[in-house]
């Protein structure tokens, strides 16, 4: 499941970056930050089932997917410093 959620995120990234239409650049930076996992990488984060994370830099700033629980999502969104 975690496989497919990542293929659908490239997807989306590819898409958003101009990359289906030859828009992007090089140059174009974006930045992928997990929020919401099975496993906490960054200490303070709560793990918990499902998934999701925070893509910034392009025009607009995506949260992709939101987890299994609300709670722990704005938790974790408030440790890392993102505005819900």
């Amino acid at each position: 499941m975690l496989r497919l959620a990542i293929s659908c995120l490239g997807m989306m990234l590819l898409v958003l970056a101009g990359g289906l239409s030859g828009e992007g650049t090089e140059r174009d930076v974006i930045t992928i930050t997990t929020v919401y996992d099975n496993n906490a990488f960054i200490e303070g984060l709560t793990p918990s089932w499902g998934f999701s994370c925070m893509v910034q830099g392009l025009e607009k700033t995506i949260l992709f997917d939101t987890g299994a629980d609300g709670d722990i999502l704005l938790a974790n969104m408030e440790q890392l410093g993102l505005d819900p």
